[in-house]
């Protein structure tokens, strides 16, 4: 949030410099944010699936239901926050939303 006023508040005064410095700053986030991401696959974390998947309390957490008659009831409608595993098994499950028609 920080950043974000910083980039903001460089948008507003003109100040380039500023601006380049937060940008810079918010690039390095990023890269090392991935480079965490990528150890930690490497020492067997990975995402939990819920594209396309059907609702599974072992894996999911369902927070919402909702109803859409295009897709089959306990079919996850939007995940609103990703689940974790290490080696097999649910450090954090996936936080979905699940259809019940």
């Amino acid at each position: 949030a920080f950043l974000v006023f910083m980039i903001l508040i460089s948008l507003l005064t003109g100040n380039k410099t500023l601006l380049y410095a937060m940008g810079i700053v918010f690039v390095l986030r990023m890269v090392r944010a991935t480079a965490v991401l990528e150890i930690l696959a490497g020492k067997g974390m990975e995402v939990i699936n819920t594209a396309d998947a059907k609702f599974d309390p072992n894996f999911h957490q369902a927070v919402m239901r909702v109803q859409n008659p295009e897709l089959e009831d306990d079919t996850i409608a939007m995940e609103l926050q990703k689940g974790y595993m290490v080696k097999g098994k649910v450090v954090r499950p996936s936080m979905v939303q699940v259809v019940s028609n």
